[in-house]
C-alpha cells in the first residue's frame, strides 16, 4: 500500500471503529488531482448494507478533507468487495467456508494454482476440498491470490 493509501485506510478504520465492519482494501486510482478512491469493506458476519457504506462514505469524505490526504479532485467509493476480487484479509476466508475457490501459492517451483471448495480455515491455512482428489492445505502466508468462484 502506497501511503496515501495506508492514511485512507486508518481513517476509515477511525470511522468504523466500535462496529464489525473492517476495511478489506483501500486503492488509490487516477491522475494527481483527479483520483479515485475505492474502499473496500465487509463485516464479520459477510456482506455489508449500502447504508453502512454510504455512512462511511459520509464521514470518511469529512475526514479526508478536514486531514488534506488528497490534493485536487477526487471520487471516493465505499463498497463492498464483491466477487471479482481476491480475497485480501483473513476474515474473509471464514466468510466463504463451503464456497468454491481459485488459490494461485507460491511453491519451491514458482507458483501454482488449485480450485476446490473451501472446507476450512483456521486463521493460518486453508483446506481446499478438491475437485478431483484429496483435501489439500495451503498456508496463508503462501497464498497469492484467492478468488471466490461464482456459483453457477
Amino acid at each position: 500500500m502506497t501511503e496515501p493509501e495506508i492514511k485512507i485506510k486508518d481513517l476509515a478504520e477511525s470511522v468504523i471503529r466500535g462496529t464489525d465492519i473492517y476495511v478489506v482494501d483501500v486503492e488509490l486510482k487516477g491522475a494527481l488531482g483527479n483520483q479515485i478512491i475505492w474502499v473496500y469493506l465487509d463485516t464479520e458476519q459477510g456482506g455489508i448494507s449500502v447504508d453502512s457504506c454510504a455512512k462511511v462514505s459520509n464521514e470518511l469524505g469529512l475526514l479526508l478533507d478536514a486531514n488534506e490526504v488528497i490534493s485536487g479532485k477526487y471520487l471516493l467509493n465505499v463498497s463492498s468487495p464483491g466477487l471479482d476480487r481476491p480475497l485480501k484479509d483473513a476474515r474473509q476466508y471464514k466468510n466463504n467456508i463451503g464456497r468454491k475457490v481459485k488459490v494461485r501459492y507460491k511453491t519451491e517451483e514458482g507458483g501454482k494454482n488449485t480450485s476446490g471448495k473451501l472446507v476450512g480455515f483456521d486463521g493460518e491455512v486453508l483446506t481446499i476440498e478438491l475437485e478431483k482428489g484429496p483435501v489439500q492445505q495451503i498456508p496463508l502466508e503462501k497464498a497469492l491470490e484467492t478468488k471466490v468462484l461464482p456459483a453457477w
